[in-house]
């Protein structure tokens, strides 16, 4: 609190602040997804290729026993490299859903601390607390009112005994 801006300006230069907050975590987040997707084309393209000229190879337009041990051995790198493409891909995957999530979860826990209280009962159980207050309430009143009466009595019991004495 500034006693010279007053308490508004506080509150304007923290909100400004959460929102410059939030807009470069979303701007990262997209770049992030950008360059992960335009990873994701290139290695799409380059199984693309590799899975054509194995298709090629399959289908030799001469058959001849070098070209077989050739083509076996193209076939079980290709293989290879289609196996590692795919777990690159779900590893790089992984990685940016536990980054989502870590990252989420951070700014979560903070407007959580920062955030209105919420309420938690729910349906039947909200129902059921509101009785049992309600009842508690009037129990409470009702004893108040007796107590309150009770002392009412006694003062007036103690006047008319003032007013016969004298």
């Amino acid at each position: 609190y500034s006693p010279q801006f007053g308490a508004d300006f506080l509150s304007k230069l923290m909100g400004i602040g959460e929102e410059l907050s939030d807009a470069r975590y979303k701007q990262t987040l997209l770049n992030e997804s950008k360059e992960l997707s335009l990873r994701g084309a290139d290695l799409t393209t380059e199984k693309q290729r590799l899975e054509g000229v194995l298709n090629a190879l399959n289908h030799p337009k001469t058959g001849n026993a070098d070209t077989e041990s050739v083509t076996k051995a193209l076939k079980k790198r290709v293989d290879y490299v289609v196996g590692e493409l795919a777990t690159q891909s779900e590893i790089m995957k992984r990685i940016v859903e536990l980054s989502r999530s870590t990252r989420l979860g951070k700014l979560g826990s903070l407007y959580e601390l920062t955030g209105e209280a919420h309420v938690q009962g729910h349906g039947l159980e909200a129902i059921k607390q509101s009785i049992t207050y309600s009842i508690l309430g009037a129990l409470g009143g009702l004893f108040l009112g007796l107590f309150i009466a009770a002392l009412a009595m006694i003062f007036s019991s103690m006047k008319q005994r003032r007013a016969l004495e004298n």
